[in-house]
């Protein structure tokens, strides 16, 4: 019976334990416990706690990068310009019988003699390029350009390609007897499809844009390994239903993006999870230092706090704002994802600006 008994005691927290859990805990709120906790408690829990902070500050703006629909944001419902562009694309390629194909490692292949059937439309000046150009039948101004060349087109060539300009762009007639038209007396933005080798580029621009610059994005063919660009069309009849046969040619397009996108949103998420790192723990330790500073005035009762010391109190006070942030972080990234990174600074900011305030201030003892 004795044993029992002592081995209950035994089992029992002591009282030790039981304040350093409470004062880990009051941290949270407390300016106070958190610089008794760093004052007098082992040096890894605030390092710890540190570190998990950091990671805890990383998960909103991730899984908002995560969750990005490449094919739903580019071809919202409302782009019906850049649909039905797509729309005519598919539908030339049918009715010229051609079948650009992709093989099994997810990269073109090369048919001049395909290409050349579905190019109604020059280049510019410098540079001798040809693509499809799809137009609005009833204004008769751009839609869709779509070219094919190879991973070495540069940037500059992309963004004259984007540019209705028609000082820079003459009609030219292809090997079919097709001629296109200058119909436009002001440059605008045109959305351009580029067909790489090895993957391709897609700048989208909402009807007749006068932005400076159109942004491109790089996809691979993951989403079509094996198969032809004509898996991109649809059955339907286009003559009998062209909103029916242009909604399904989107929603093809929607997946390949989706899918084409997976490598870089990856890529993109786990970047800025490496700069958001450096970011926050930088945070933490700068104002740590401020905190050392502060006390280094003459009258403080704190001067006595060591370098040392000061880190480790704002590592106990970066868990609380950590928290806040997570939580505020997945209310923002539906409506304010781009602040997301910013919560977790101004929040720590704040409480670190409290601490020097009230606890730290020769007032504060």
């Amino acid at each position: 019976m004795s044993k029992k008994n002592n081995n209950k005691k035994k089992s029992r927290m002591s009282p030790e334990t039981k304040d350093k859990l409470k004062t880990g805990f009051l941290t949270l709120v407390n300016n106070d416990a958190a610089i008794k906790a760093a004052r007098e408690y082992h040096w890894w829990m605030p390092v710890i706690l540190a570190i998990a902070s950091v990671i805890i500050t990383l998960v909103p703006s991730f899984v908002s990068n995560m969750q990005v629909n490449m094919g739903q944001t580019v071809l919202a419902a409302g782009g019906t310009s850049i649909s039905n562009g797509l729309a005519k694309f598919q539908l030339e390629m049918k009715n010229k019988n051609v079948d650009i194909k992709i093989d099994e490692k997810g990269n073109l292949i090369n048919d001049e003699a395909s290409f050349d059937k579905l190019y109604n439309a020059g280049g510019n000046d410098t540079a001798k390029d040809y693509y499809f150009e799809a137009k609005d039948a009833v204004t008769g101004y751009p839609q869709l350009r779509v070219l094919f060349t190879d991973d070495l087109i540069s940037q500059t060539t992309l963004n004259a390609l984007s540019t209705y300009d028609p000082s820079k762009f003459s009609s030219i007639t292809n090997s079919e007897g097709a001629t296109s038209e200058t119909v436009a007396t002001a440059s605008y933005r045109v959305s351009v499809l580029a067909f790489k080798t090895t993957g391709f580029s897609f700048a989208t621009s909402p009807d007749r844009s006068t932005a400076t610059t159109n942004a491109f994005v790089s996809y691979s063919y993951d989403g079509i390994k094996g198969k032809s660009l004509s898996a991109l069309s649809s059955e339907k009849d286009f003559s009998a239903d062209p909103q029916a046969y242009i909604s399904e040619v989107r929603d093809n397009y929607r997946a390949l993006l989706t899918k084409g996108y997976e490598t870089t949103k990856v890529d993109l998420a786990w970047k800025n999870v490496g700069i958001l790192t450096g970011i926050n723990a930088g945070i933490i330790l700068l104002l740590g230092l401020v905190l050392f500073l502060i006390t280094r005035g003459k009258n403080n009762p704190y001067r006595v706090i060591t370098f040392w010391q000061s880190q480790k109190i704002a590592y106990w006070e970066a868990m609380a704002p950590a928290i806040l942030s997570l939580a505020l972080g997945f209310l923002l990234s539906q409506s304010m994802s781009s602040m997301t990174m910013f919560v977790f600074l101004f929040l720590y900011g704040l409480r670190i600006m409290w601490t020097s305030m009230k606890a730290f201030s020769p007032q504060g003892k």
